[in-house]
């Protein structure tokens, strides 16, 4: 991937919000966006403290985007430094924000396993569900 393809990228607004809560990349992230991006400190704080759904996640998106050729460098050095594919790291964020449905679709789960599953979809698209149990497996039909 070229310097020029990642700025381009459709999801390159997401990298660093994706990075900060990422648990293998943000404490390191974090300092070096922090160090780079002294004017948004607090806001870069918050989201590693309160994650994704922190209203300090559309802050940082706007300056990104306000800034792109700062990020952009400083997001290649990142990846380069730590020896990051760059492409499967996007190829992730990709995954999680890309919706998906699961209309039609019939799920197999466990109640003990339940609140583990119910996050998983839902970053996926439905309108309405119904679960039936047989036993301790719930079969969970989308509509």
């Amino acid at each position: 991937m070229t310097f020029e393809e990642l700025t381009d990228h459709s999801f390159f607004q997401e990298i660093p919000s994706a990075l900060l809560i990422d648990p293998d990349w943000n404490k390191k992230f974090k300092i070096a966006f922090q160090a780079s991006c002294p004017e948004i400190y607090a806001d870069i704080e918050s989201l590693v403290l309160n994650g994704p759904t922190c209203s300090c996640n559309k802050k940082i998106k706007r300056y990104v985007e306000q800034n792109n050729k700062k990020i952009a460098d400083l997001l290649w050095k990142f990846f380069t430094d730590n020896k990051i594919s760059i492409i499967d790291y996007l190829h992730q964020i990709e995954v999680i924000h890309t919706p998906v449905s699961l209309s039609g679709k019939i799920l197999k789960t466990t109640l003990k396993d339940w609140p583990d599953f119910a996050e998983e979809i839902s970053r996926y698209v439905f309108r309405s569900f119904s679960v039936s149990k047989e036993g301790d497996t719930l079969f969970v039909y989308f509509l």
